[in-house]
């Protein structure tokens, strides 16, 4: 059981608490799940669409350029090409929004624990690294259009 007035984990048989000296009778039951958990899922699934943006940009980046070779020497149609990268830039541009979105909340998430309770470290942890990925993603989001703006710019 945790103590409702500090929030110190409290024996379950205790009469009072060790930290702050309050009643046993204010003491509530112990939060439901594991508090240092608080928030992992959404970091998690922030982190995977984070990473999977950041392999789109360079997968349609390798991608458009193999798509580049086939127009420049076979005379292939231009317009695959650009619908290719409009996917990929669609794809990255989405999930990388919804990558910093969700690291950030993560974030706020991890730093608003009360004094007392445990961080969720992992959650942490898995929303820095969302934030990152999606934020590089977006960045590099012009990486698969860049083949085409080559042939477009000879």
């Amino acid at each position: 059981m945790y103590c409702s007035k500090c929030g110190k984990e409290i024996d379950y048989d205790a009469t009072v608490c060790r930290e702050c000296q309050q009643a046993e009778a204010a003491a509530a039951p112990a939060p439901k799940g594991n508090p240092r958990m608080r928030g992992f899922g959404r970091a998690l699934i922030g982190s995977i669409l984070g990473i999977l943006a950041l392999v789109g940009d360079f997968l349609g980046y390798l991608v458009n350029m193999i798509l580049m070779g086939a127009v420049s020497w076979y005379g292939a149609s231009m317009s695959t090409a650009r619908a290719l990268a409009n996917v990929i830039c669609i794809f990255v541009f989405i999930s990388g929004i919804i990558a910093v979105i969700l690291g950030v909340c993560s974030i706020k998430a991890a730093k608003s624990t009360p004094n007392g309770h445990p961080r969720p470290v992992p959650t942490l942890i898995l929303g820095i690294t969302a934030t990152v990925c999606g934020g590089l993603a977006l960045l590099c989001i012009m990486m698969p259009l860049l083949p085409t703006l080559m042939l477009l710019l000879e």
